[in-house]
């Protein structure tokens, strides 16, 4: 993905996904990997974080998974647009034969001072047989 997805505090938003199918009869271990560039519109005195989670259902943000990894502007920060990048890693059960999309979401704090988007985002995945 590439471009300006708008992110906000209510909403989970899906950055990116991969699917991933195990071979027949081989059970095993998926590692995903994500990462993502935010664009934050800072202005000075509030702090902006965005929440960013790797799943396996779109737009759950479930910090059980993988996450919350923030991307942060912290509140001494000039009042600027901010390109924050975040890398995170999970590793997850497959069955074998099966098949798996995982997603890179993210969602913002209350706190989030200005417009905050998805400037790019990027997945790679592999599976690891038991």
């Amino acid at each position: 993905m590439n471009g300006a997805t708008p992110l906000s505090a209510v909403t989970c938003t899906t950055g990116a996904s991969i699917t991933v199918t195990a071979p027949p009869g081989v059970a095993g271990h998926v590692l995903v990997r994500g990462d993502a560039v935010f664009g934050i519109s800072h202005f000075n005195g509030q702090t902006d974080i965005v929440g960013v989670y790797l799943d396996v259902i779109p737009r759950l943000c479930d910090q059980n998974n993988a996450g919350n990894h923030p991307a942060y502007v912290g509140v001494s920060s000039p009042t600027d647009t901010y390109l924050p990048s975040v890398s995170l890693s999970a590793r997850f059960p497959i069955a074998a034969g099966a098949t798996q999309t995982f997603y890179l979401d993210a969602r913002t704090s209350f706190q989030t001072s200005g417009f905050v988007d998805f400037n790019s985002a990027a997945m790679d995945a592999e599976f690891n047989p038991d």
